[in-house]
């Protein structure tokens, strides 16, 4: 079985969007995608090979290797050397001293490790030395492989005890859940005025929604342009360039002089309860999760700018990648696109509500992946835009912010229970904040990464411990109290 379906792969080109991660890629940007668990006790090594090798055997991305590519040749999946065997991929380390601290640094230091171009792009390391007697777990995995949801879905299905099809129907059933909510709501409203009075509230409500409806393709237009604009910015500046056009660059935020370190800080916030999070989203009725965990993030990029007189008056630009993945596909594939937002300072969440909206519902992010990037770039590489052009387009976000859904449930692997999750997506260009928020049974974390320089000493962890922070600032404008918090 899992030869056949190796030989299924082996052979076969990229598709174009692997065939750009592989492209885009530099060694001061890596496109890595990573997830750190954290267990209670010490994990048994036997079982840990065992679930590798259950892993490679479902999933044969995880045993093959993409050779041959270059500017005008897509590469294709091969086998890796034929001593190659999935233990190959697993690393063993102490930490010197039992903190958290320590951890982070190690998992910094192997973020930024290239992988092995002949071995599968992916390594696990089991981490000792935590203190209680911990255990951690760091994966890394290149985004040529699949997308991050792809990734943390097949690990999750064949290494742990979680049930793919029991965790879908949960997905499912608590989509269906909040959509029989919103219904409810709207007949509720509608079964409160007398039959007498409905025909003219109807009326009222058509020249209110078609007013609604202009209005909103008004601010849709403003959006795709404003996008637009951010799109063909590299372009004119490489022309100015040509040209001997002299620009002066504004001074961004976190920008820095010199290039892009390679060197990179990781830190992680407490669990922040969901049941807190839902108490904010009930106080301004259609938020979403992913609103109230970007204004937060918001408010802290602009309280550590504050705190420290860097004035910038650019909109914080955060790419928001998008799935485009149903709940029930737990393929190994890259089915994700993305598009930015900008969001000032002061924003309210009904302001960042409406700013995603206008995200999802842009056509440019499903254009450009069913377009120019999943076929295009497969059959012709070399349309690829110049290296310096990507420079400026990896410098365009602020920050890129990963909602990525982990177990509901409690879940075990190799013999002992996953106590923390977190996760990581690739960075963009200088001074960029990667970002995961990463879910897991009734909490949320987010995990942050940045450059390492010393004009922004210590800047991850800084920026964590303002995100929890504001967020029990947000939660007290709300009227609301911060719960305990949740023990696993």
């Amino acid at each position: 079985m899992a030869e056949r379906k190796i030989s299924r792969q082996l052979g076969q080109h990229l598709t174009g969007v692997e065939n750009m991660f592989f492209q885009v890629e530099h060694v001061r940007r890596l496109m890595t995608i990573c997830s750190i668990w954290i267990f209670s006790q010490r994990l048994d090594t036997t079982l840990v090979l065992a679930s590798l090798e259950n892993l490679c055997s479902h999933y044969p991305r995880f045993c093959l290797v993409p050779k041959h590519g270059s500017r005008t040749e897509t590469a294709i999946w091969t086998r890796p050397p034929r001593t190659w065997k999935p233990k190959d991929q697993l690393v063993f380390h102490t930490l010197t001293t039992p903190s958290t601290l320590c951890l982070q640094k190690y998992i910094a230091s192997q973020y930024v490790q290239p992988f092995d171009p002949d071995k599968p792009l992916w390594q696990i390391h089991v981490i000792a030395g935590l203190k209680h007697n911990q255990t951690a777990i760091l994966w890394k995995a290149h985004h040529s492989i699949s997308d991050g949801i792809g990734i943390m879905k097949a690990v999750f299905a064949t290494t742990t005890s979680l049930d793919p099809l029991a965790e879908t129907y949960r997905q499912q059933k608590l989509l269906e859940e909040r959509q029989a909510k919103d219904t409810n709501d709207r007949i509720s409203s509608q079964q409160q005025h007398r039959p007498g009075t409905f025909k003219i509230m109807q009326w009222i409500y058509w020249l209110i929604w078609g007013w609604y409806l202009f209005i909103s393709i008004i601010q849709q237009l403003r959006y795709e342009l404003w996008t637009l604009s951010l799109l063909v910015t590299p372009l004119i500046r490489l022309i100015q360039r040509r040209l001997f056009w002299p620009f002066t660059p504004s001074k961004d935020t976190f920008d820095y002089d010199g290039d892009q370190t390679q060197g990179k800080l990781i830190a992680w916030t407490d669990d922040l309860a969901r049941k807190d999070i839902q108490k904010v989203q009930h106080q301004h009725p259609g938020s979403t999760l992913n609103d109230v965990m970007l204004l937060v993030f918001e408010r802290t990029v602009q309280r550590y700018t504050q705190d420290r007189n860097m004035h910038s008056h650019t909109p914080l630009r955060i790419v928001i990648p998008l799935s485009l993945r149903p709940p029930s596909d737990w393929s190994m594939d890259n089915k994700v696109t993305g598009n930015i937002v900008g969001l000032e300072a002061g924003i309210s969440l009904q302001q960042v509500h409406r700013r995603m909206m206008l995200l999802k519902r842009s056509l440019l992010p499903a254009v450009m992946y069913y377009g120019p990037l999943q076929h295009l770039l497969r059959y012709f590489p070399f349309i690829m835009v110049p290296r310096c052009i990507q420079h400026w387009y990896a410098d365009l976000p602020h920050a890129i912010f990963s909602n990525i859904p982990g177990p509901s449930v409690p879940t075990f692997f190799a013999g002992q229970e996953i106590i923390d999750v977190h996760a990581l997506p690739p960075q963009a260009g200088k001074g960029c904040i990667s970002v995961g928020l990463v879910s897991y049974g009734d909490s949320l974390n987010l995990t942050v990464l940045t450059d390492d320089h010393p004009d922004y000493p210590d800047l991850a962890n800084i920026l964590c411990k303002l995100f929890v922070a504001e967020f029990k600032t947000v939660l007290q404008e709300s009227g609301q109290a911060p719960s305990s918090s949740c023990n696993r």
